[in-house]
């Protein structure tokens, strides 16, 4: 059964009922080590190899984030010869109480289309920002159509959700200075187990549980 959560991408019941999904239950981080630096970023191993877990601690505004990074079954060889592994990154922050999410693709074509299929839905066309590597892809919605239609699911919490339980999940994408499109696919179905580990991830996955 699939429970609608606005728009085009959808959270299945049976997601809603795992039990770290328990409000009561203690969170357990994937991070061996007893202390969390101050500023610097640790990277932890977690139970699926191609997951890591990075974390850390803002001195500044003392807040703490978590960034669950999954890498990509595929690989592509870029225009220059260089072999690239695309990832997807999902990160929670204690001070701002929202997932943002981030596709580190490779150089791609300028203004070019990136279109993404989650679970069994239809591909949708994803709006994104482009961080300064013009490498990574920051999530900022989807549509059905190339250019007709509202963007929709802009949250980052949705679409994370749809991600974490809607495997496989493919990206396609067009690398710089390359005469075709390629792929990058992803078994996310290790996702949600990790994220709810993780207390600034699994409260804005319980705020999606308690709107329906």
């Amino acid at each position: 059964m699939m429970i609608a959560i606005g728009g085009l991408l959808t959270f299945p019941a049976t997601a809603q009922t795992h039990p770290a999904l328990n409000e009561g239950s203690t969170p357990q981080a994937s991070n061996t080590g007893s202390t969390t630096q101050t500023h610097a970023t640790q990277i932890s191993p977690a139970a699926d190899q191609k997951i890591s877990v990075l974390t850390g601690l803002n001195e500044m505004d003392h807040y703490s984030w978590v960034r669950v990074e999954l890498t990509a079954d595929t690989s592509y060889v870029s225009a220059t010869g260089v072999t690239t592994h695309p990832n997807v990154q999902i990160q929670c922050s204690g001070l701002a109480n929202k997932l943002s999410v981030m596709f580190y693709t490779g150089l791609i074509q300028t203004d070019s289309d990136v279109r993404i299929k989650v679970g069994n839905l239809k591909p949708l066309y994803m709006l994104y920002a482009e961080l300064g590597d013009r490498g990574t892809l920051v999530y900022g919605g989807v549509r059905q159509q190339r250019f007709i239609g509202d963007w929709q699911n802009a949250d980052g919490a949705t679409f994370a959700a749809a991600l974490a339980v809607s495997s496989p999940v493919l990206l396609e994408f067009h690398p710089f200075l390359s005469s075709s499109t390629v792929v990058a696919r992803y078994d996310t179905s290790g996702l949600l187990p990790e994220l709810v580990k993780h207390e600034e991830c699994k409260s804005e996955l319980l705020k999606l549980r308690k709107k329906d």
